[in-house]
């Protein structure tokens, strides 16, 4: 399975900040995520349009940090067809979001832990 981050955008974290700054927002990402994601599922169980798309649009920011562009475009679509309520389609987009956001956490979990070339030098 490709991965959901773009390589590129972990790089320029690591170049402002460096491996300690990655891992500082990994951890965070990996903590504020599970709650979105479940709010997400919430409002589309609940059938709340009116709060489906603020659930979804909380994911964008937290994805886009680290370039998961895919993940962050399918949580603005969800955003943006949320008004719509067309349920068939956000019921789908959902679950690929649940997935996908799945997917990026265990990625987030690679990043925080240390690597053994981390500790030589």
């Amino acid at each position: 399975m490709a991965s959901i981050m773009d390589p590129a955008a972990v790089e320029r974290l690591e170049a402002i900040g460096g491996k300690g700054l990655v891992r500082s927002l990994a951890a965070l990402v990996r903590e504020e995520l599970p709650p979105r994601l479940a709010r997400l599922e919430q409002s589309r169980k609940d059938r709340d349009a009116a709060a489906l798309g603020p659930a979804a649009h909380a994911l964008v920011s937290a994805t886009g940090n680290f370039g998961a562009w895919s993940l962050a475009e399918l949580a603005r679509s969800v955003e943006q067809r949320a008004p719509a309520a067309d349920w068939d389609a956000l019921d789908a987009d959902v679950a690929r979001l649940q997935q996908s956001g799945e997917q990026f956490l265990a990625e987030l979990a690679q990043l925080e832990a240390p690597r053994p070339e981390d500790q030589n030098g």
